[in-house]
């Protein structure tokens, strides 16, 4: 179920290997398959961090049973890592947020996540 959002004031050329890289990432980072991953990138030229339009981001990722005190700085420090090197934007300039929207408040196939599981 993991959804990674990423807007960003930065255009990028190729945003479909952009995004294909960040799902793969996050494969590996969430420890989901890819089949049930959702990512996308949005430019958004208005993005202003700090009262200035210098490249910034913002990036959401959404995962259930994912997150913990223990392994966030790691999931961040892995997702900040790919921002640098395929967007050149300085950790300094964006946030990443980590949630956990539980299996009640997901749908998927005209269900929730807890009642798809329970069938």
């Amino acid at each position: 179920m993991p959804v990674v959002s990423l807007e960003t004031n930065i255009k990028v050329e190729d945003s479909k290997a952009l995004v294909a890289k960040l799902s793969k990432l996050a494969t590996q980072v969430l420890g989901k398959p890819e089949h049930a991953i959702l990512v996308k990138y949005t430019y958004n030229e208005a993005l202003c961090w700090g009262g200035t339009f210098d490249p910034a981001f913002v990036l959401s990722v959404s995962s259930i049973g994912t997150f913990s005190p223990e392994k966030n700085p790691s999931h961040v420090e892995e997702f900040t890592k790919f921002l640098k090197e395929n967007l050149g934007v300085d950790d300094k300039r964006g946030y990443i947020a980590l949630e956990d929207p539980g299996k009640d408040n997901i749908g998927f196939a005209g269900t929730t996540i807890t009642k798809l599981h329970s069938k």
